[in-house]
């Protein structure tokens, strides 16, 4: 795995030292079967490319840019366990990538204010008080929540279906 990454990531330059820390795995559940799988992506060479050589920046936010945000969660989660980007919650980072589709997915301005408000002041306070106390379980983040209570044919399902009928 290591001659794969430095093929993908030499540019003819000599190699520049990695943090002692880098080469840890993410975590107890690490697993390499599935470093080799995340490898196999043809997303991931330009991808990391982008990263090493500053094209993509090393922050939170620029990573929830990508379009491809499944490809970039593996190797944040390996920033974050580096020390390179602060630490935060996977699974809330995961919702406010959610909620940023969803919103942007909204085609009436009112409905997509309401949800977003909605979505700050209640459901990612809540996300963030609970992951204070410890990291979030994977039923906590592993659906999105339903943002506001709706009968069928309401504004509110109407917003959260991106006014688009199903």
């Amino acid at each position: 795995m290591t001659d794969r990454l430095t093929n993908i990531l030499e540019d003819g330059r000599p190699p520049q030292p990695a943090p002692a820390s880098a080469a840890r795995p993410a975590g107890r559940n690490d697993r390499p079967k599935g470093r080799l799988v995340w490898l196999n992506n043809p997303q991931v060479p330009a991808l990391l490319r982008d990263l090493a050589t500053g094209n993509i920046a090393l922050t939170h936010e620029a990573i929830q840019q990508m379009p491809n945000w499944r490809t970039a969660a593996y190797p944040r989660d390996l920033l974050m366990e580096c020390g390179v980007l602060p630490r935060q919650d996977r699974r809330i980072l995961l919702f406010q990538r959610w909620l940023a589709e969803r919103l942007a997915a909204t085609t009436n301005p009112e409905h997509e204010q309401l949800l977003r408000h909605f979505a700050h002041w209640h459901q990612l306070r809540k996300l963030r008080a609970k992951a204070d106390v410890g990291p979030l379980s994977v039923s906590t983040g592993s659906r999105p929540p339903r943002l506001v209570p709706s009968s069928p044919g309401s504004p509110a399902e109407a917003a959260l279906d991106g006014d688009n009928p199903s």
